[in-house]
């Protein structure tokens, strides 16, 4: 008996001196964080302050200067409740720096919406940009029911109570689906890349996309709500691709972005593909006075596997440079072309006499599938039609003597898939984007913006064979 008490106090004081060491370390590496950060704060000149309750180590200082014109200290401490950030703004208001602006990144899950009303209530001459955190989607499926509901809740109500402070602007991208659910915009489960994190630092002002307001706060919210439980009870299941090599030829609509946000990437995070982004910004299928490089040319270099003709330094030539130099050669290989805005800007014929003539839109794109047809057997291609346009009144102005109206170029696309045997996406009749509503999927009328590239992925991921 004696025995086993002693066993019973000596595990008692083990378990004790283990809780003890935890709880130092906890509380050096605590101290250490706020440390560095406050040492910062007292030596440096700053006019903005990033305060976070999530990851900031992909956003950048110098991008706020670059893009925004603001100095700023981005504090790394992972800001874990409402006393410790009032602690954190108290000790830079107290520094003699003159603070407009603080940045900061909340977890309505994690801090009542009063600690965060009454410190911007105290500093009513700094202006609060407050960005909701945006956990990926695989965050939320994870969670019990009632959790999501509860969490739900918080959103809602921080953005009710937080909306009447004047000094506040609400910024919310957590209910993306073009963010979210793209996993490749993500290091960890809150944390974003580089990239993605510029673009949300930089939409948290630009035009004020994504910012809450009264008459829009229902809508985003129940639009969360929705998205989220969508994924949660039935989600997406995207073809398996990691065996697939897809090259994609086209214009600015593949060849403007290069990141997570570009269409090629996001096929890439849907499916594991392998992707070679060979996007050539307004260029035209067809030969003209303005294109010196059509899309046969284009497929010319691929089966003759020599990239000598096409422009140095550009997407296009390391691209397909990066396919051809590809390790293994005997996996499916798919195409995904892209043309038709510019060849309709530039007034170049739908069609000619010859059906195989470079300079016209048809004819470009029938040399070059005829050509990839016979260098890459078993290769599966898909063409997509252009996308609707704000631009010449909705695409019904013709362009020189021989062009036609957008709609002509959509048709073409169609008619050459079924003479040729290769599988189109028609993204003028079948995307959501209208006279109407083109704001909501385009940045100028005519390129996709982040909502409309993602839109657009999950297409062509979708029908990967």
């Amino acid at each position: 008996m004696k025995s086993m008490k002693r066993l019973s106090v000596m595990f008692l004081g083990i378990c004790l001196i283990t809780l003890l060491i935890l709880v130092f370390w906890g509380l050096g590496y605590y101290y250490k964080h706020i440390r560095v950060d406050f040492e910062r704060l007292e030596t440096e000149t700053y006019d903005t302050l990033f305060l976070s309750m999530y990851s900031t180590d992909n956003y950048s200082e110098e991008d706020y200067m670059h893009f925004r014109g603001m100095q700023t200290v981005k504090c790394d401490y992972e800001i874990p409740n409402g006393s410790i950030m009032k602690w954190y703004m108290k000790k830079a208001m107290s520094t003699g720096n003159d603070i407009s602006t603080v940045y900061m990144g909340i977890d309505p899950q994690r801090v009542d919406y009063a600690h965060v009303q009454e410190l911007t209530q105290s500093y009513p001459n700094v202006s609060f940009e407050i960005v909701y955190c945006y956990p990926q989607i695989s965050y939320w499926q994870d969670m019990k029911e009632k959790v999501f509901e509860n969490a739900m809740e918080k959103y809602k109500v921080f953005a009710e109570n937080m909306l009447g402070v004047s000094n506040v602007r609400l910024y919310f991208f957590s209910g993306e689906e073009w963010l979210i659910c793209n996993k490749g915009n993500y290091d960890s489960l809150f944390s974003t890349n580089a990239a993605v994190s510029q673009f949300i630092m930089c939409n948290s002002d630009y035009k004020h996309a994504y910012m809450l307001k009264p008459e829009n706060l229902g809508l985003e919210m129940e639009k969360m709500q929705m998205l989220i439980e969508s994924y949660r009870s039935n989600p997406i299941e995207y073809p398996n691709a990691e065996s697939y090599d897809i090259v994609f030829i086209g214009d600015s609509i593949f060849g403007n972005y290069t990141d997570s946000l570009s269409i090629p990437e996001v096929v890439r995070s849907l499916t594991d593909a392998r992707v070679y982004n060979c996007g050539y910004g307004g260029k035209s299928a067809a030969q003209g006075e303005k294109d010196d490089c059509p899309v046969s040319m284009i497929a010319e270099a691929l089966v003759q596997e020599n990239v000598s003709k096409l422009p140095k330094d550009t997407l296009l030539y390391t691209g397909i440079e990066n396919f051809l130099k590809r390790e293994i050669k005997n996996t499916p290989v798919m195409f995904v072309i892209n043309y038709g805005l510019n060849d309709y800007f530039n007034g170049y014929p739908v069609e000619l006499e010859d059906e195989y003539d470079n300079e016209s839109y048809s004819g470009a794109l029938r040399s070059a599938i005829s050509t990839l047809q016979k260098g890459y057997p078993d290769a599966h291609i898909l063409i997509n039609t252009p996308t609707f346009t704000m631009y010449y009144e909705c695409g019904e102005e013709v362009h020189g003597e021989k062009g036609g109206k957008l709609t002509d170029y959509v048709e073409a696309v169609i008619q050459i898939g079924q003479e040729m045997g290769v599988e189109v996406l028609d993204n003028y009749h079948d995307l959501p984007i209208t006279e109407e509503n083109w704001p909501i999927y385009q940045t100028d009328g005519c390129h996709l913006n982040e909502r409309g590239r993602f839109m657009l992925g999950s297409r062509i991921a979708s029908i990967i064979p």
